[in-house]
């Protein structure tokens, strides 16, 4: 049996620019909340023993405050079956993006607000809105106000 040849998306095509891998965001975007995330502290990696080809993630007091406040209901850390979040290799992009419960309920929440909208029966993710306007917090889709200690590590 012959074993199916999957084409690399060009650079600009919607299923490299944003998709869903199983419940969390991937390609550029993905790669792009990842890197925000890491970059603002709000995730740091951990060791566990779940898996030794993803690192896991965990979420900080800053990172639980900032998603939070922009309205992402923030799976629980005990008793989950699944990896709460770990570094998801993208086939698209050089890098990984937030796999897991963590990246599920972000994914959900963007799509909640209409940051990003499902594509019926396709992995493609359309971009509606701005990811880093929702980062940055102009954009929280909450009535909750950003702490000050979120408004900082954000600049």
């Amino acid at each position: 049996m012959a074993q199916r040849q999957y084409r690399k998306p060009q650079p600009g095509e919607p299923l490299r620019q944003a998709r869903s891998c199983y419940d969390h965001l991937a390609g550029v975007a993905g790669i792009q909340l990842s890197d925000a995330l890491l970059s603002r502290g709000w995730i740091e990696p951990v060791i566990d023993r779940r898996g030794t080809h993803q690192p896991g993630y965990s979420l900080t007091e800053s990172g639980r405050s900032a998603l939070t406040a922009r309205g992402v209901a923030l799976p629980a850390t005990k008793r989950q079956q699944r990896r709460f979040a770990f570094a998801c290799p993208d086939w698209t992009e050089p890098g990984a993006h937030v796999g897991g419960a963590l990246g599920a309920a972000i994914l959900d929440r963007l799509v909640e607000i209409g940051v990003v909208t499902r594509r019926p029966g396709d992995r493609t993710l359309l971009l509606s809105g701005d990811l880093a306007t929702w980062i940055d917090g102009a954009m929280s889709g909450s009535t909750s106000q950003l702490s000050r200690e979120d408004s900082k590590s954000a600049s």
